[in-house]
């Protein structure tokens, strides 16, 4: 066999899946003859029984099992190219899984590098801060891309590093809390009176989030839960206008900065990988070019 049959994909698939050539030539709507000549072929061509019979039906070798991984996946590929997210005049949609702020960052470079025509729209679900289900949605090409702390290696998706983790404390410039090198956990509480004293539900990772709020108790155990709330937004124009300190990342308050009447203090108790900031997208995602352009929107401000 010098050029491959695609039926035989979905053929070699179903077969794998049903555990019976029957079964796959009925589901196919295929006669049997001409699915055990497909299977006459493939065994040919890969020099490998790659189906053994059993008391339960017929077994994949050791071969087949990878094969079908690799078939499964192409198959999916072309599912997705033919239902991908564009329309007769070509235009094409970019879903995007991304804290509200970082949304935000990302919207105002991109409509500084004048990205955006007639043919491109980004969309902004609500952020998904479960690592199991944003790698779900990446593979099932339900997010295109995800940006936020980074998911476990995985064969069939892109991990590219955005943001080294390193984080400020930040409140109102106005706040007459002294912010300096020397300010430190130990020597001045004072400025943390209302740290960690919200708790944004979708914003973080839950990982986070529990060590943001042990920190918290452990320097103003006494402060109550004041503020329960889904928009990191709002969080961010309160720093701006009341005397609330609270800790976001780095390229976020250097975005800020730029309008917002802020001033901060180093962090370093959250300078952790586990708190850098990645974007992620399945390797044969067919938007790649439009996803990439998205994320250089991040490199000249990196830190």
């Amino acid at each position: 066999m010098s050029k491959l049959n695609y039926n035989f994909i979905r053929i070699f698939i179903s077969i794998v899946e049903h555990k019976n050539m029957a079964r796959a030539a009925e589901q196919l709507d295929m006669l049997p003859g001409s699915v055990s000549y497909a299977v006459a072929q493939l065994r040919k061509h890969y020099n490998d029984p790659l189906f053994v019979r059993n008391k339960s039906g017929i077994e994949p070798t050791a071969l087949a099992q990878q094969i079908y991984h690799l078939f499964k996946e192409a198959e999916i590929n072309i599912e997705h190219g033919f239902n991908c997210l564009t329309n007769q005049k070509g235009n094409i949609n970019i879903i995007v899984n991304a804290p509200q702020a970082a949304e935000l960052f990302i919207m105002k470079k991109l409509i500084d590098l004048d990205y955006f025509s007639d043919s491109t729209m980004l969309i902004f679900p609500t952020f998904i801060s479960s690592p199991h289900l944003r790698l779900q949605q990446l593979r099932s090409y339900k997010i295109d891309l995800d940006i936020g702390p980074a998911l476990q290696d995985d064969i069939f998706i892109n991990k590219i590093k955005l943001k080294k983790a390193d984080y400020v404390l930040v409140t109102n410039k106005n706040n007459k809390l002294i912010f300096n090198e020397k300010t430190t956990l130990q020597n001045t509480p004072t400025p943390y009176d209302h740290i960690f004293s919200i708790n944004w539900l979708n914003s973080v990772t839950m990982a986070e989030h529990n060590y943001l709020t042990q920190i918290g108790k452990s320097i103003a155990p006494e402060k109550p839960l004041i503020y329960r709330t889904e928009s990191y937004l709002n969080i961010i124009i309160l720093l701006s206008i009341t005397n609330l300190t609270y800790v976001i990342p780095q390229y976020i308050y250097d975005f800020l900065l730029e309008f917002m009447p802020i001033k901060s203090m180093p962090f370093p108790h959250m300078a952790k990988d586990k708190y850098s900031i990645y974007a992620h997208f399945h390797r044969n995602n067919k938007k790649e070019e439009s996803i990439r352009s998205i994320i250089d929107a991040f490199k000249p401000f990196d830190k």
